[in-house]
């Protein structure tokens, strides 16, 4: 029978949920806040996730070597954690892309030097028979932050529309929260595996393996790079249908007049159009009449 899920796994499981639900509040309104708020194009989008993703990725690499050889790995997860937290909600105080990128790149930073390390104290509260349920379990509370994340997002929205700083800036909290749920885990410390043990490690993997991960990148590739780029799609697509949905407004308020009145709907809207032309431009004429006439002073009779 299958024991108790142990303490440390638990809460790294809490960390990770704190800091994915901190995350999915960003990630996903990250385009509609480049595009309206900083005037960014989808191209710095591409630009800034490349950047982040392949820090994120070189990182993993990094950490990954440093932990092994390392008796205590928790002061590294506590450190990547602790980057990211910092990091993330200063998205609220930016004032272009180009630093949007900075804060991307110092967050995924964060998200490379933690997994390696987190996932080896995994590992060691697992053995042969509980391996697949503690990394199941991890697994499925990272995801549930992911699904928490964007709910928390919808709900503050609904209620404070536009307000996309403040919310930015409220990612803090799960993020002191994740850091601080790290204090409480208990790392088992052993020691440092030998040498020789390592550098046999390091042989050449099996072909089979760089096949899949070929296959896993060209899949990751397109779905990145789709995600990134939908919702500029669906913003224009919004816009565009809001002009369209204008002019089909006018062109039928026309016609009814035109029926109201008995006249053919086609010239009802042609003359329509032509009226609401001559009324712009004589707007247009008498505003630069009134800004070129000099003003009067005070209490002086006009005209």
């Amino acid at each position: 029978m299958a024991g108790p899920i142990p303490r440390p796994v638990r809460l790294l499981g809490w960390a990770s949920l704190f800091t994915d639900a901190a995350t999915e509040m960003i990630y996903p309104l990250l385009p509609v806040y480049l595009s309206r708020v900083l005037g960014a194009s989808a191209t710095s989008l591409g630009i800034i996730e490349g950047v982040a993703e392949g820090v994120n990725s070189l990182l993993k690499i990094a950490s990954g070597w440093v932990s092994d050889r390392r008796r205590e790995r928790r002061p590294i997860v506590i450190l990547g954690y602790t980057l990211s937290s910092l990091a993330r909600p200063l998205i609220a105080v930016s004032s272009s892309w180009l630093q949007v990128l900075a804060i991307r790149a110092l967050d995924r930073t964060g998200k490379g030097i933690r997994g390696a390390p987190r996932d080896a104290m995994l590992a060691a509260h697992a053995d042969a028979a509980s391996r697949g349920r503690i990394f199941g379990f991890h697994r499925a509370m990272d995801h549930t932050g992911a699904v928490v994340g964007p709910i928390i997002a919808t709900i503050f929205l609904a209620f404070f529309p536009g307000q996309y700083r403040l919310l930015f800036a409220l990612t803090a909290i799960p993020g002191v929260l994740a850091v601080a749920t790290l204090f409480r885990v208990e790392e088992k410390v052993g020691p440092v595996e030998h040498r020789e043990r390592l550098e046999g490690s390091q042989q050449r993997l099996p072909n089979e393996l760089y096949t899949v991960l070929g296959i896993i990148f060209l899949f990751t590739a397109s779905s990145k790079s789709f995600a990134s780029s939908t919702p500029f799609r669906i913003t224009n697509w919004r816009y565009a249908m809001s002009n369209e949905q204008t002019e089909k407004i006018r062109e039928n308020r026309l016609r009814r007049m035109a029926r109201r009145r008995g006249t053919p709907s086609h010239a009802a809207t042609a003359r329509g159009m032509r009226e609401e032309r001559r009324f712009r431009a004589r707007g247009v004429i008498e505003s630069a009449r009134r800004l070129t006439q000099p003003s009067s002073p005070a209490g002086a009779p006009s005209g």
